[in-house]
């Protein structure tokens, strides 16, 4: 059995698949997963799956008519083809629902944006009102320490006048 390595990426674009997809179908095989030195996981993936499940690119051929004669209009056949060849535009089935789960998720995310965004100019506002508030709760203690500078030297000076003890009757002296 013959091996080819290749890392997740290589095989979402090879097999068309999701990464999530990719993700499953290697653990349910159990494929040899290996660590290379960029830290990639390399898988070995037998060849054998790869040219089994990889779809093929090649336009469809058409049939030659054995009719020699010029047509006007071109068989049903024939102008059947191009659109079966072409890509459906619009997504079905699985594809609509994930669709509409991933517009769902998106919707979501951009409700909690603005929600997000909302509070952040909330909180952006009251971080103003707050450094306001602190600025003027620090000229308040520079006014209380001020005040108790004055308290204190009035203190000093009744201190000092109790000590020079006068008597009620300034004209009258002691001898």
């Amino acid at each position: 059995m013959t091996e080819r390595l290749m890392t997740y990426a290589e095989m979402e674009v090879t097999l068309r698949r999701t990464p999530e997809a990719v993700r499953q179908l290697v653990k349910r095989k159990r494929w040899r997963r290996i660590v290379g030195n960029d830290r990639k996981a390399r898988i070995a993936v037998p060849l054998d799956f790869i040219e089994s499940s990889v779809p093929d690119d090649s336009p469809r051929s058409v049939p030659d008519d054995t009719d020699t004669t010029p047509r006007t209009t071109p068989p049903s056949s024939i102008a059947a083809i191009p659109d079966a060849v072409q890509e459906p535009t619009e997504p079905t089935g699985d594809a609509r629902t994930l669709l509409d789960m991933l517009q769902a998720r998106v919707a979501e995310l951009d409700t909690d944006l603005r929600q997000a965004r909302t509070k952040i100019e909330t909180l952006t506002i009251d971080a103003g009102r707050v450094q306001a508030l602190e600025a003027l709760l620090e000229n308040e203690w520079q006014r209380v320490e001020e005040w108790k500078a004055v308290a204190d030297r009035w203190a000093l000076q009744a201190e000092r006048l109790s000590e020079q003890r006068r008597s009620w009757w300034p004209w009258r002296r002691s001898a």
